[in-house]
């Protein structure tokens, strides 16, 4: 598309190409012209004779055209940086060919890597990144239409500290002194770190050198652990504080003897005890960016601002199913019971930001690159926690903390962009996003207490350690992205 307006604006400016009669014809001047008999004319000083393909003007005369990216005639492209009658120069090759009458056979310099017979990759010999041996539009701004990106990222912190522990295999008298062979399941059983997604990123010209971006992401976690009795001994969890207070409170006997189960009946003797862990980072933006250019058109890149929205999910479910003997007969009446624990933080971040982008072309076709992004925002988040047993007892529902926070959010990103073709480029690279003042959910589940403060579990030690809810939380998420661009 702008080599067709490169076409148009030279027809408009009364540009031809050489080899055609009437280009050709305008290159042949006469040694004289009619005067007084005797008289002497030179002839003409003339430039060099247009090549065959070489834009020329009205005159015939090897045309100079302004920088146009895809143009066999540019500024650097052999011209006035490209090389004279030397092989080159600093900056030799970026736009195309040499213009007429420069060494034609060593159009690039530093700039322009292995240029025989054209100005440098992209000209009219194309190169390895090229777009197929066409001209390509890589050395200004870094433009494209549409983009398709995977994204894989890793959080830099437990979603669910590793060493919270919510089961043991058989009950335990001291609930500080666990055996290891009694643990059955604890945070570091949950694989919290890697998730995956995409992010769809499209432009819009809005005017000269200038864009509207609107971009959606969505990475999702996803991950289950479990325990189950080993036939004989059955599983006791932390809302019982593992057994230890289910006969009575503590220095009356409650920590004595194997426990009965009482009032923790769907979670004590259980057969089956599972962590169930989701989490979701999604974020929606739409900015205005303005493109620049540097001195050297190798450096360009744009400003922007605009409106993001993200929003940080997360949900823990605790999921417990025991078999309750209801009447020991003869024959024994035994009954299944279950109770889960879901806890759900949802953090929904609203607000400005502004930053940009830098890029570099290292040869024609290839760049790399870094980007920033930087805002303030307001978070309004809630934290949640739901109870709901089988047989109805204990069911319940509750808001831990709910409000608007000033929240803090940041991206920085690295990133190398490779021409395939005229429209399609590979891209790839790796980021950072870092997200502060938010409201987590940590060790809520654990400190859930569905039964109620039965026998003062609260006071004792293992809850102690365990952290109430905060809005001061921050997390860290990196990772790599890989996708394609395209133009149409």
């Amino acid at each position: 598309m702008r080599t067709l307006r490169a076409a148009a604006l030279g027809a408009a400016c009364g540009l031809a190409t050489a080899g055609s009669a009437l280009a050709q014809s305008g290159l042949v001047q006469p040694a004289a012209i009619g005067g007084p008999a005797g008289a002497v004319y030179q002839q003409p000083v003339q430039g060099p004779p247009a090549r065959p393909g070489d834009l020329v003007d009205a005159h015939g005369d090897p045309a100079v055209l302004p920088s146009s990216y895809a143009s066999p005639v540019g500024y650097h492209g052999g011209g006035y940086e490209g090389g004279g009658y030397t092989e080159g120069g600093y900056d030799g090759g970026c736009y195309g060919a040499a213009p007429a009458g420069v060494d034609y056979g060593h159009g690039g310099g530093y700039g322009g890597g292995y240029c025989p017979d054209a100005g440098c990759y992209g000209g009219a010999a194309g190169g390895p990144f090229g777009g197929a041996f066409t001209n390509t539009d890589q050395c200004g701004p870094h433009y494209f239409d549409i983009s398709a990106e995977y994204l894989f990222y890793s959080r830099d912190d437990d979603a669910v500290r590793q060493d919270t522990l919510f089961s043991t295999l058989g009950f335990v008298n001291d609930p500080l002194n666990i055996p290891d062979g009694s643990r059955a399941l604890s945070g570091a059983d949950l694989d919290q770190e890697d998730g995956d997604g995409y992010r769809l990123t499209g432009r819009i010209d809005v005017g000269a050198l200038s864009v509207a971006e609107f971009v959606y992401s969505d990475i999702e976690w996803s991950e289950r652990a479990f325990a189950t009795n080993d036939g004989t001994t059955r599983l006791f969890s932390i809302y019982s504080l593992y057994g230890s207070a289910t006969n009575g409170p503590f220095g009356v006997g409650g920590s004595a003897g194997p426990p009965t189960g009482a009032n923790f009946e769907e979670t004590a003797n259980a057969l089956r005890h599972e962590l169930d862990y989701d989490s979701s980072l999604q974020t929606a933006e739409a900015s205005f960016r303005r493109y620049w250019v540097g001195y050297d058109p190798r450096v360009s890149g744009t400003v922007l601002v605009g409106f993001r929205y993200t929003n940080l999910s997360e949900s823990l479910g605790f999921f417990s199913f025991s078999n309750v003997t209801t009447d020991p007969g003869p024959p024994a009446t035994i009954v299944g019971k279950s109770l889960s624990v879901l806890t759900e933080a949802d953090n929904d971040l609203a607000g400005f930001q502004f930053g940009g982008d830098a890029w570099i072309t290292v040869f024609q076709g290839f760049r790399v690159g870094a980007e920033g992004k930087l805002g303030i925002y307001n978070n309004d988040y809630k934290l949640r926690q739901r109870f709901q047993a089988s047989d109805g007892s204990p069911t319940a529902a509750s808001e831990i903390a709910s409000g608007d926070q000033v929240a803090f959010l940041t991206e920085a990103k690295v990133s190398f962009v490779a021409d395939v073709s005229p429209s399609w480029s590979i891209k790839g690279g790796y980021e950072l996003l870092y997200m502060t003042d938010l409201a987590l959910m940590r060790d809520q589940v654990a400190l859930a207490q569905p039964y109620g403060d039965i026998n003062n579990i609260s006071a004792q030690a293992p809850y102690q350690a365990l952290q109430p809810a905060t809005v001061d939380g921050e997390v860290l998420f990196h990772g790599f992205h890989v996708g394609l661009e395209y133009i149409y």
